[in-house]
């Protein structure tokens, strides 16, 4: 049996979920976001259109819960539609998001992972070499060879919580050789910019130091994937006991827009190795310092507001492609653009997008399956009438309707995150539900 709580207390202000007790580190949440809707406008035929409805987005049973978030509970954004307006253009609906977006690493839980020899490294992560006879030649090149020992959460002490993945390295190194592991950033024009500050961290040892030269975090700045320079830390001295190691950094090179970053391992030539690197809680950040490790995926979930008013024009729902993750995600419905009074468009759900107003009446929400025309539905509110007496559009997310006098347009309505907790134990459960009732 799973257990769900909603979410509907607006602030201006972020707020906090506390984790309840009996929720462990590593329950992967099933979390739903509604976007606010966006008011509709009145007093002229000049205006009078209607709002838009809310995008809908989810973390399908994927939001990692991590030792942060048990410790200081998950910070989240949840507001009121924007206002109606009167001879004047509506304000977009507010986004709501769930979590923190913090690290850019794509995949920081080691998802994908295969044990074996050489086993499959998780999604996106690669491990190259640097050495005196080549850069990016193959371990086996080298004389070594690369085992996934395993993977799993840090069970106790540091990095309690936290997923972690064990490598082995093993051979006779054939040259100078350098061993990184690299995990790659996603490649997005605004993920790394020049001259701002970005922290590099995560959890590392080694189960023996015999023979280990150097070991770094390094960053490679680039353009689209492209090398442009090469940034590392001082030497960390990696232990053989779990430590969180750190290294900022703000690149110069100007035409950076993506990096990779990684864990750099220096090892000598003509020498056996047989050494395991346990790495934990990769991070990539925006800033001058580490924060609180963040999971990716699963560690943040943003639906986008309805659009604003433009004249006559109604506003433009949520869009889906704008809301993370993108996967699961719908349009809210536009509002119509009607110099009579345009109605509302209705809010996106778990169904499908929300419907589009073309006429003075509001729309639909959840691809038909939500609330009709202004009426609020969990799954998605419907868009408000356009009249003389406009009132607020269904929540979640309904655009507001226009009013077809002098006054306002009505407000769109308010944005919604549902939280699901699957699969605990039935002693878990029971203890649960009156918190999750709160």
């Amino acid at each position: 049996m799973s257990i769900s709580t909603l979410l509907t207390t607006t602030s201006a202000s972020p707020q906090t979920w506390a984790v309840p007790n009996n929720v462990p580190v590593g329950t992967l949440l099933n979390v739903e976001s509604w976007g606010a809707g966006s008011g509709g406008s009145g007093s002229s035929t000049s205006f009078r259109a209607g709002g838009a409805g809310g995008a809908y987005a989810t973390a399908a049973s994927d939001y990692f819960v991590t030792p942060d978030n048990a410790a200081n509970g998950i910070p989240f954004t949840l507001n009121t539609g924007s206002a109606g307006t009167a001879a004047a253009n509506s304000t977009a609906g507010t986004d709501t998001s769930f979590g923190s977006n913090v690290n850019l690493l794509t995949n920081s839980r080691q998802k994908g992972a295969v044990a074996g020899t050489p086993g499959t490294l998780p999604t996106r992560w690669s491990v190259t070499t640097n050495s005196s006879a080549g850069n990016g030649l193959s371990l086996a090149t080298c004389g070594l060879a690369q085992t996934v020992v395993g993977f799993g959460l840090v069970p106790s002490g540091t990095g309690a919580g936290i997923p972690y993945i064990d490598i082995n390295i093993s051979g006779t190194t054939n040259t100078n050789t350098a061993i990184g592991v690299i995990f790659q950033v996603e490649s997005q024009t605004a993920t790394a910019l020049p001259n701002v500050a970005y922290t590099t961290s995560g959890y590392a040892s080694l189960s023996s130091t015999t023979n280990i030269g150097t070991t770094t975090l390094f960053f490679d700045s680039t353009a689209s994937g492209s090398f442009l320079a090469f940034h590392a830390s001082g030497n960390l001295a990696f232990t053989t006991s779990l430590v969180r190691y750190s290294f900022a950094f703000t690149p110069t090179e100007a035409t950076m827009n993506t990096a990779l970053v990684g864990i750099q391992v220096n090892l000598s030539s003509s020498t056996a190795y047989n050494f395991t690197i346990r790495i934990a809680g990769m991070q990539f950040e925006q800033a001058g310092a580490a924060t609180a490790w963040k999971a990716t995926p699963g560690g943040y979930v943003l639906a986008k507001g309805g659009g604003a008013t433009s004249g006559t024009t109604g506003g433009v729902g949520g869009l889906a492609s704008a809301c993370l993750p993108t996967a699961g995600a719908f349009n809210g419905g536009s509002g119509a653009t009607r110099i009579q009074g345009g109605g509302g468009g209705g809010a996106a759900g778990k169904n499908g997008a929300g419907g589009s107003s073309t006429t003075g009446t509001g729309a639909t929400g959840d691809n038909a399956l939500g609330g009709a025309a202004g009426v609020s539905n969990v799954e998605g509110g419907g868009g408000a009438t356009a009249s003389a007496a406009p009132t607020t559009a269904g929540a979640p997310g309904g655009g507001g309707g226009a009013n077809t006098s002098t006054g306002s347009g009505s407000s769109g309505g308010r944005g919604q995150i549902r939280l699901t907790i699957p699969d605990l134990p039935f002693w878990q459960q029971a203890q649960m539900l009156p918190i999750m009732a709160q």
